[in-house]
């Protein structure tokens, strides 16, 4: 029952939808992101983590394992 609207129209309320909302932060889609990148990297991630100093010292390596089997679901030992 609504006339349609064109491309361009759309096009212009996307844009300006995008616009007023650029400052808003969405920490979950973010954490998500940053986890995909973590999982393709993964191996190469923890051989730096144990390479590096200070990571080593604080066992980061292992911690980003915890992460790992958290997100997988498997029980902590």
């Amino acid at each position: 029952m609504m006339p349609a609207i064109s491309d361009q129209d759309m096009n212009a309320m996307l844009a300006e939808e995008s616009r007023l909302h650029q400052q808003e932060f969405n920490t979950n889609c973010a954490l998500h992101e940053l986890y995909a990148y973590a999982v393709k990297y993964s191996d190469q991630l923890a051989a730096n983590l144990e390479e590096d100093e200070f990571s080593s010292r604080q066992r980061l390596a292992l911690k980003l394992e915890q992460v790992h089997k958290i997100m997988a679901g498997e029980p902590d030992p």
